[in-house]
């Protein structure tokens, strides 16, 4: 059994708070050295650009519904974005997030070597997507990209 990615994108709407971006692309591929280097998981190669911080706080309604609906038929009884631990069923792990900005800033620091055989440039990989994430809002600090691994 192999460990997968969930990503969600999310953005500041012109209310100030955060909102799901249902319709935008997000990175589904299996590839551990990537996850390496968003999260740590999977592989000790490449370091990740910062070590997992858990779900944002504030996260938007929309993603915090979905996380509740997905755990719990009584979920309107959980309506307090302080303890996302109750959101994590027992496959997922790892939950993260970046701001567009600084996964931007990252590769333009440059992009760390992978284990033999890897490779950063394919169609649709995540250097593809991060200038996507970008371009989704007035300012890349206005978006940011949730995700957690499963098992």
């Amino acid at each position: 059994m192999g460990c997968d990615i969930h990503m969600w994108v999310e953005r500041i709407g012109d209310d100030g708070k955060w909102h799901l971006v249902p319709e935008a692309k997000v990175y589904g591929r299996r590839d551990y050295g990537v996850f390496a280097w968003l999260a740590g998981v999977r592989e000790d190669a490449p370091k990740p650009i910062a070590e997992p911080r858990g779900y944002p706080i504030p996260i938007s309604e929309e993603l915090l519904d979905h996380f509740a609906r997905c755990r719990a038929p009584d979920w309107e009884e959980y309506a307090d974005a302080s303890s996302l631990d109750f959101y994590h069923d027992r496959d997922s792990h790892t939950p993260h997030w970046y701001l567009a900005s600084e996964l931007d800033a990252a590769v333009k620091r440059g992009l760390p070597d992978l284990l033999p055989g890897r490779s950063w440039d394919y169609p649709g990989g995540i250097l593809d997507l991060i200038p996507y994430w970008c371009s989704l809002a007035d300012s890349s600090d206005r978006v940011r990209i949730v995700f957690n691994f499963d098992n």
